[in-house]
This record gives structure tokens, sequence and C-alpha cells, in this order.
């Protein structure tokens, strides 16, 4: 008895005093019952131990990797201090610790201004990791002077080559001219993105192409759209549509289409941000399950 309440404060040891207890008596096959529960019980409790550790270090690894992941988008706002006709914000907010959601914004010459924001599969290290890969890829191939369509292909096929795990990306670029207005926009895969015109909301929907490192020496088609000063651009990802509540109701683009229009008067970083907020009263306490990504841009 004196054993077996005192096992906590030895450390989850049996003190020797235990092992005088001998012979075959019903008080000794208890004895020799309440030691093997202790080497038992000290074995499970250092393996604990161990697993405790070794996930605190997990997690201040997938800290340091959500840190750099996040550094990794641009993230000064508005981009430019040499071209203020640009309003533009943009926002990624990760299911887990790092996601496979991107964003990407850049200016290929003095007149060309490109975004870009896609949607790897899967979530967790495997997907971040795939994100940087395409990320890299399309922002290196996009300066490159190329329509978004050509820097699809181009991009989809080094993302094709050891492409063992299966991954695949859903993308929407556009290139924009700021001395014509003319958006250039290629879709792979990807959520058709929201566009105002005249202060009239609509889904620019186009027959998207397949997503990028879905099979090499794909074919992918530009599109072409007129930017007039005080349109608007919507670009999202599925985390966005797919929000999920307690019911299993999608928020759906009907609410999200219902939500922008009602903020077309708001600036492009409060729009996004009541958005976030409407999403949030939707889904109320259930999980966020995917990734979660918008950016807004506008000519001004």
């Amino acid at each position: 008895t004196h054993e077996t309440s005192h096992f906590a404060e030895h450390g989850g040891s049996i003190s020797k005093n235990i092992k005088k207890e001998k012979g075959k008596g019903e008080l000794a096959i208890l004895a020799r019952s309440v030691e093997k529960m202790g080497i038992e019980m000290k074995l499970y409790i250092d393996k604990l131990t161990h697993a405790t550790a070794e996930k605190e270090r997990l997690g201040a690894e997938l800290n340091v990797a959500s840190q750099i992941q996040a550094n990794m988008l641009p993230r000064i706002f508005p981009p430019y201090v040499d071209h203020p006709e640009i309003e533009l914000f943009a926002t990624m907010d990760p299911a887990k610790e790092v996601g496979g959601d991107f964003y990407d914004f850049f200016m290929v010459d003095k007149e060309n201004f490109a975004v870009i924001v896609g949607d790897v599969s899967g979530k967790g290290v495997p997907a971040a990791l795939f994100m940087v890969v395409a990320k890299t890829l399309l922002k290196n191939v996009g300066l490159q002077n190329l329509s978004p369509a050509q820097v699809f292909e181009r991009v989809n096929n080094q993302l094709c080559e050891g492409n063992d795990a299966g991954l695949f990306v859903t993308c929407w670029m556009g290139l924009l001219n700021l001395n014509t207005g003319i958006l250039t926009f290629a879709n792979a895969g990807h959520n058709p993105p929201l566009i105002f015109k005249q202060r009239t909301a609509e889904y620019l929907k186009v027959k998207p192409n397949l997503m990028l490192a879905g099979m090499p020496d794909m074919k992918y088609t530009d599109h072409q759209v007129h930017i007039e000063k005080g349109d608007r651009v919507f670009v999202y990802t599925d985390g966005v549509t797919e929000a999920t509540n307690a019911s299993q109701e999608l928020y759906g683009e009907e609410r999200l289409l219902h939500a922008v229009t009602k903020l077309k008067d708001y600036s492009s970083k409060d729009l996004l941000e009541n958005i976030r907020k409407d999403i949030d009263a939707f889904v109320g306490a259930a999980p966020q399950f995917d990734d979660m990504t918008m950016l807004e841009f506008m000519l001004k």
C-alpha cells in the first residue's frame, strides 16, 4: 500500500523494500505484480517523455517554417510607391502550421504588372514544400516577359519532372498592362475570380485548363478583359468558397458574390478583412479545414 501510494513521488520507480517480500503467498504474488507494474510504467513514462520532447521540437520547427513561408509572400501594401494607380491587398491563412496556398505579384517591366494566386493539393509540410517550388518557378518564368499561358506551359513541364508524390497546383495568373488596361489571364484549374466592372460584380468564368503538374506538355489558353479605372479583381482559393459550418453547408460562390458586392466601396484591405469576418461568422465554431487565400487589386 505504501509503495503504490508513493509511486509518483519515486519518479515511477518501486523501492527495494517491496523485493523483501518473498515466497509464494498472495502477498508475495501481489508484490511481484506491483514490481512488474512499476517497471512497465517507468518504461512508458520514459517513452512518453521522449515523445513529448520530440513533439515540442517538431512544433518549434513548424513555427519557424510557418514564419519562413509567411516571409516568402509579399506583404508590403500598397506594393509600389512609383505606381500609385495600383491598389492591392492580399492574405493567406493556412489551415495548419504551414500550407499549400500562395500568392505573388510583381512588375514584369515598367508597364506590365503580374498577379498570381495558387493552391497546391494536400495540406501540411508536403504541400508547403511544393508551394515553395511552384511559387519560385512561376515568378522566375513570369519575369521573362511571357504571356500567362506561356508561363504555365513552361512551369507545368518543370513541375512534372520528379513529381513522385503526385501533387498538383491550381493557379490563376493575370498580366495587366498599365498603359492599355488590358488584363491577359490564364486559368489552370483554379476558381474563377470576381471582377467589378461599372460597380457590378460577376465571376470571370472561362473554360479552365488542366492544373499545373498534372500532365506534361499541356497547352494553356490566354484570355483578355479590359480593365478601366475603378475596376477591381478579387482572386481567391477554394478554401474561401468551401468553408464549411457545423451543418456541413458550404460558404459557396453565391454567398461570396453577395458579400463582395456589399463591400464594393471599401478599400482592398477593408474588403478582405470584412470578407474574412463574414466567413468566420458563417463557419462559427467549425474548424478551418483548408488554407484560405484572398487577393484583390484595383486600377485607380
